[in-house]
């Protein structure tokens, strides 16, 4: 039974040495690139960040070189025994440039382990067809562990817990890759219509540029699962799902895929003609793509069926029986897929809305899926490959085989569905205090609002520390806080969802207004009920980040009171850009009472901009009652004071602080408004 080896006899144990590469792979990912754009960045210019990350994925080229130094197995061994050691390192060192450096050399190693994993196996006379499947369970592991950990990696707690788990995680991988050269994984030697090659290193290894192209899919791949299939905070912002709805349809999805994924490589036909109806289906369906698609929640999981799909096509076509030696073109075309991979996420994140992104890496997606599989179907069934194969005579699965494939069935969906389900039983929503005005006259009430730029999650020395920036919140004492510069599951700072985390972490909702795209902009966070809420955009004008406000009544002892929560464009020259942004946000304001208006507005005390507000009538908090220059940034070395807390008239200012701490590279500023009951 074909079905039977994938899941069996080839690969029971054969799936766990690339699905743990696969999960340690995206966990380094997601600390590399923010790691360049965080702690390399302070230093870099937007284009010398990117040159740094793309030399860096360029080290997919070296790979024939280390398979021809190596052998087979000794570049294998060093690229997953690499990235497992690296990845260790990566969790004891707690500083941006030596956490920047580790996960260079464990990124390296993340990319030469697909050309030697390849290679490897073709040396070996046995399928490439585990790597497909060790690809989807490893990105559905990752999304399993991410959902418990509500979306904050492993590499950025600190800790003896986390340093034990990543440990163990190391160690799974070190015995698959002893299990996977020793020839225990799958013990299965070569079969008829594979070349004859020693299970040690030696050609040949290598196939023809034609067969190979298809490759290139992988890039599309990865951006798709790592920006829009696995993101938790994306899906939950455009559905308006809880935490763990969208966490349950992930899981959902990725057990679909996985089911998918072991339908396409059983013996289907005509296959290449099923891929290339499913992929026009899904073109025609998903066309319409404004942000995630028109279709919503259930065109994603679409979608991810149909990338899933392809890149078992790819990943088949590429282990088809070698033909030369070496590793050239399966090295140069899955290098260029990862060039590819990476060039679109900067440019995504460079511009922070690309028409149709997503819809034009699915399509190039389907092209490689569809290449692949018409390559497939022209070859026919292919001794050693899953793909449309028969059982070989005389071999059928032994019956603990088929016992151990039932496990690890089991084992699957048991992490599929049973921590979404832990988080859904467990999960209790942030609690509100529900106030109304208690008289008319008397003493005043208090409120006290804080303004605070938390810089993506990262402390001032590029260290995503989000608990760093919930202790200086929970600090301050604040019934309001403005926050800016929030993402939910941005990769290139982490792919966490700040909006979910700060809502457990602090016990209290929290009201979120993307700006650029639907995944990074402003947030409030209050322990009072709100009554209104509208998000607002400004205008695109200069600057490809787009800023906006939130505006917000929330109920306090003393009554109603407005909140303007704003975040202004940061680039120096654009003063003209920050005034026309202060004129939308005070026509939006058009005078009311009882506001207070406060953010970043990245100018400076004396700025045309800042003093528009004060003309307007609003009153600077800290001009009124601050001692000394207020400065609040940088955190590490403040020079100058760009965050606010304006006040309407009719409001009183009691306190104002300026609290130090290098959790965000801005300093918060506190305030004690007083509202008249």
């Amino acid at each position: 039974m074909a079905r039977d080896r994938v899941v069996t006899g080839e690969g029971s144990f054969a799936l766990a040495l690339p699905a743990l590469v696969v999960l340690l792979g995206l966990q380094v990912l997601r600390v590399f690139l923010p790691s360049v754009v965080w702690v390399a960045g302070a230093r870099l210019t937007v284009e010398q960040m990117g040159l740094t990350v793309l030399a860096t994925f360029l080290a997919a080229f070296l790979a024939p070189l280390g398979f021809r130094w190596l052998g087979g197995r000794g570049f294998l061994a060093l690229s997953a025994g690499g990235l497992g050691l690296f990845r260790l390192a990566e969790q004891l060192v707690r500083r941006g440039p030596w956490d920047l450096a580790a996960s260079l050399a464990a990124t390296g190693c993340f990319l030469w382990f697909f050309p030697a994993y390849v290679g490897w196996r073709r040396q070996s006379g046995r399928p490439v067809t585990p790597l497909a499947w060790g690809l989807s369970l490893g990105v559905a592991a990752d999304t399993a562990l991410r959902g418990v950990l509500l979306t904050y990696d492993l590499s950025w707690r600190p800790g003896v817990g986390p340093w034990l788990a990543v440990a163990l995680l190391a160690g799974l991988l070190w015995w698959g890759l002893r299990e996977e050269v020793a020839g225990r994984a799958g013990a299965g030697t070569g079969s008829p219509g594979w070349p004859s090659a020693p299970a040690g290193p030696g050609p040949p290894a290598d196939g023809p540029a034609a067969r190979l192209w298809p490759l290139l899919g992988i890039g599309f791949h990865l951006f798709l699962q790592t920006v829009l299939f696995q993101n938790f905070g994306r899906l939950a912002q455009f559905t308006g799902w809880s935490y763990p709805a969208a966490y349950g349809w992930l899981s959902m999805s990725n057990a679909l895929a996985l089911a998918a994924l072991f339908w396409v490589l059983g013996p289907r036909p005509p296959l290449a003609l099923t891929v290339t109806a499913l992929n026009l289906a899904a073109i025609m369906a998903l066309r319409p793509f404004p942000g995630v698609a028109s279709w919503g929640a259930v065109a994603l999981v679409v979608a991810h069926l149909v990338a899933t799909l392809n890149m078992g096509m790819v990943l088949a076509a590429a282990g088809r029986p070698p033909v030369r030696s070496g590793l050239a073109w399966t090295s140069v075309f899955f290098g260029l897929g990862m060039v590819l991979f990476v060039g679109i996420a900067l440019a995504f994140y460079s511009r922070y809305t690309v028409p149709n992104v997503f819809w034009l890496a699915g399509l190039g997606l389907g092209v490689a899926g569809i290449g692949a599989a018409w390559l497939l179907h022209g070859q026919g069934p292919a001794a050693g490959s899953e793909v449309g194969a028969a059982p070989r005579p005389g071999v059928a699965p032994a019956r603990g085989a088929r016992r151990a494939g039932r496990a690890v069935a089991a084992l699957v969906a048991l992490g599929c569905f049973g921590p979404p389900l832990l988080t859904a039983l467990a999960w209790r929503p942030p609690a509100v205090l529900a106030v109304g005005a208690t008289g008319s006259t008397g003493e005043p009430a208090s409120v006290r609002v804080m303004t605070y730029n938390l810089h993506n999650g990262f402390d001032a020395f590029g260290t995503l520390d989000l608990e760093g920036l919930a202790r200086v919140i929970e600090t301050s004492d604040a019934d309001v806080v403005a926050l800016q510069e929030v993402t939910r599951g941005w990769l290139v700072s982490g792919g966490v969802d700040m909006v979910t985390w700060l809502e457990r972490r602090l016990g209290r909702p929290v009201i979120f207004g993307p700006t650029a795209g639907d995944s990074w902009g402003n947030a409030v966070l209050t322990r009072f009920a709100v009554a209104r809420v509208e998000v607002v955009r400004y205008p695109v004008r200069r600057s490809p980040l787009h800023r906006g406000f939130i505006w917000a009544e929330v109920d306090t002892p003393a009554g109603r009171l407005n909140l303007l929560a704003t975040h202004l464009d940061h680039e120096p020259g654009h003063s003209a850009e920050r005034q026309a942004e202060v004129a939308d946000l005070l026509a939006f304001w058009a005078g009311r009472s009882r506001t207070v208006v406060l953010g970043d507005l990245n100018a400076t005390p004396e700025a045309a901009e800042i003093r528009s507000l004060v003309e307007a009538g609003l009153k600077d908090a800290w001009a009124a009652l601050g001692d000394g220059p207020g400065h609040t940034f940088s955190a590490d070395n403040p020079f100058e004071r760009i965050d606010y807390v304006f006040v309407t008239p009719d409001l009183g200012v009691a306190d104002v602080g300026v609290p130090r701490a290098t959790a965000s590279d801005h300093l918060p500023v506190v305030v004690t408004v007083l509202l008249p009951r």
